[in-house]
């Protein structure tokens, strides 16, 4: 028996940190353009469609022309110690719906990047949103929750890429709520 009963106790406390289980959610706007009503974050920070915030409209045709708006939310630190990759999971929500003037064909892609700071840590094109509301998922593998260094300094930057099917018709796109999902593997 070693003479230091609690040698090596410590570090084996510190290294099995149990997993946070918690959802943060948007708490400033880093880019806005072409996006309503600021501030984007305000409407964003739940789970519910009642408040939403929409894209412009678009009303280039598909095949000859599309457009692509974005925007850029920074995410409130989580209230816990994050664990390892191993044990810690981590998924970034989306919700939205493409909204049409007429109903018809039209196209509308979305891609989300999760950054820390500049750095993308993971990223996702979701193609063809319906005109119903949906939520869109980016799951993390353990080295990608393990590869993020400040969870105080993510941020979510969302693009939508959409077109018409008619001449003389529009699209666009609303978002209800971004967050993420902090959970135990």
């Amino acid at each position: 028996m070693s003479p230091f009963p609690l040698s090596g106790a410590l570090p084996g406390i510190l290294a099995n940190t149990s997993p946070i289980v918690e959802d943060t959610y948007p708490d400033a706007d880093r880019e806005t353009s072409n996006w309503s009503s600021t501030p984007l974050w305000q409407k964003i920070d739940d789970k519910s469609t009642a408040d939403f915030i929409g894209s412009s409209s678009c009303f280039n045709r598909c095949g000859v022309g599309s457009c692509t708006y974005d925007f850029e939310v920074d995410i409130a630190t989580p209230s816990g110690t994050v664990a390892d990759g191993d044990r810690q999971g981590l998924q970034v929500y989306v919700q939205v719906r493409r909204v049409d003037d007429s109903g018809t064909g039209h196209d509308a892609d979305m891609t989300v990047i999760l950054r820390e700071g500049a750095t993308t840590r993971k990223s996702a094109t979701f193609n063809n949103l319906g005109t119903g509301w949906s939520s869109k998922v980016l799951t993390l593998s353990a080295a990608e929750v393990d590869a993020i260094g400040n969870h105080a300094n993510l941020r979510v930057d969302v693009s939508i890429t959409m077109c018409t099917a008619l001449d003389f018709d529009s699209v666009s796109a609303d978002c209800s709520s971004i967050y993420l999902r902090y959970y135990a593997r």
